[in-house]
């Protein structure tokens, strides 16, 4: 009877705290994982991007492996992460047909991101 009591005086407490979490990003987008906090970092340290750019894309559903070809792409190939990600989700475009676009083998992301700030790889 006491714990039912203590429940009930905690009643606007309890609810004030749910909306607040209800209405946190991490709620409504059930799919967060707080790693993916982590990795945006390092991919916004490493390419000189700001975090809400870098938010964007992952609230558009991409996933820190396409924001790094979103981002080594658009530099390499002189074009703007929008236009890049556009071809990926309007045009359907795949992320190979992207590369192979802008002149490189769809195996190259791996070597641009060696070689970055390059646009070129050199061998």
């Amino acid at each position: 009877m006491l714990i039912i009591l203590i429940l009930f005086s905690l009643g606007p407490v309890a609810h004030a705290f749910a909306e607040s979490a209800i209405q946190c990003h991490c709620f409504k987008n059930r799919g967060y994982n707080p790693a993916d906090r982590v990795a945006d970092e390092i991919i916004g340290e490493f390419y000189r991007i700001k975090p809400e750019e870098i938010s964007r894309l992952r609230l558009s559903g991409l996933n820190e492996k396409a924001i790094n070809l979103v981002f080594i792409l658009a530099h390499a190939g002189e074009q703007q992460p929008e236009v890049l990600l556009e071809q990926y989700r309007k045009q359907g475009k795949s992320w190979s047909e992207i590369a192979h676009n802008l002149g490189f083998e769809p195996t190259a992301a791996g070597k641009l991101i060696q070689v970055y700030p390059a646009r070129q790889i050199t061998e």
